[in-house]
């Protein structure tokens, strides 16, 4: 078993200490995916509360490679520190690979949340810089923020992204509808019904029929 598959094994079991000296030596490996497979470890229970950890994120944010930007983006969500939404915030303005910057936008929405209950100044962010953003994942990244920051008319909005010609951001609207506030559920469950009648891709119509079975009150 290669190294690669080491790590993709450990998604799926208990992290052993000869486990983590391996995570931390693909960390720095010259191979852009076990580097982000690594990452992607990060976020496990195991490994996550400690100040290396997150030290190693925020450094790594200024990874060559995108693909490994993007996992670094997403895991520093499942961390709990001031420093990371001013780091993610950085990486919004100022990160050119366009997937990588959307998956910023996210995490950053989702920590912002964990420290503030005043969301103006988020939102005037949001509506400063979504205008010179040209990409859709991002424009999406952007709606989903808001929903998370509870803004007027972002609800529509996100649901309005099932009508993307692009297929993963289809995807991706229905999974970031998975934990929804319980009020917007009979909304969302209309509007997913709509797209799976006339979705015609099988990974879009697999992830509805996912939500619905995630919540079984609902019927599809």
């Amino acid at each position: 078993m290669d190294k690669f598959e080491k790590l993709i094994s450990l998604e799926e079991k208990p992290i052993s200490p000869e486990d983590v000296s391996l995570i931390y030596e693909c960390l720095t490996d010259e191979d852009a995916l076990l580097r982000s497979e690594a990452v992607s470890l990060l976020s496990r229970p195991e490994l996550k509360d400690t100040e290396k950890d997150l030290q190693i994120l925020l450094s790594m944010c200024n990874d060559a490679d995108a693909l490994v930007r993007t996992e670094v983006y997403d895991v520093l969500s499942a961390f709990i520190d001031k420093r990371i939404p001013e780091r993610l915030q950085k990486a919004i303005l100022h990160e050119p690979d366009e997937l990588a910057r959307s998956y910023a936008i996210m995490s950053w929405a989702d920590s912002v949340r964990r420290f503030t209950s005043d969301f103006s100044k988020p939102i005037a962010f949001i509506q400063k810089y979504q205008k010179m953003e040209t990409s859709e994942s991002c424009l999406f990244a952007y709606a989903y923020a808001q929903y998370q920051f509870h803004n007027a008319g972002s609800l529509k909005k996100m649901l309005s992204f099932l009508n993307s010609k692009d297929y993963r951001i289809r995807c991706s609207v229905v999974n970031s509808f998975r934990f929804a506030n319980e009020r917007d559920l009979p909304a969302i469950c209309q509007a997913f019904r709509n797209c799976y009648e006339s979705e015609e891709t099988r990974a879009v119509r697999s992830v509805i029929e996912s939500f619905f079975r995630f919540h079984n009150q609902y019927v599809l």
